[in-house]
């Protein structure tokens, strides 16, 4: 993961404003749902880190994730899950990778 908050203008030296994000050497504009949302939790996860907070993260488009393995949540993770022709369901899960495996 790369985040760049500013470019040098070759021609003035000049620094402008800017925010680019790759993850995986790729444009976030490039990557595919799975891969967004897994370099969301990343970056959560670095601004939980420099703040020194703990706050739960929630993730939409569970059922686009296959591994979470890359990813070590520190704190609570709520996952929503759409599964067609299924009740609504909340219920605690496990390790993520138990829960991971569980829901596949």
């Amino acid at each position: 993961m790369e985040i760049s908050l500013y470019d040098v203008v070759k021609t003035t030296g000049e620094c402008r404003d800017t925010f680019k994000f790759t993850y995986g050497g790729r444009r976030y504009d490039r990557l595919s749902l799975s891969e967004k949302i897994c370099a969301g939790m990343e970056v959560s996860e670095l601004m939980k880190r420099l703040t020194g907070r703990n706050y739960p993260v929630f993730v939409d488009n569970m059922e686009s994730i296959d591994d979470l393995a890359n990813v070590r949540p520190t704190g609570q993770l709520i996952m929503a899950k759409c599964v067609k022709g299924a009740e609504l369901q909340v219920r605690p899960a496990g390790p993520i990778v138990g829960a991971m495996r569980q829901a596949a």
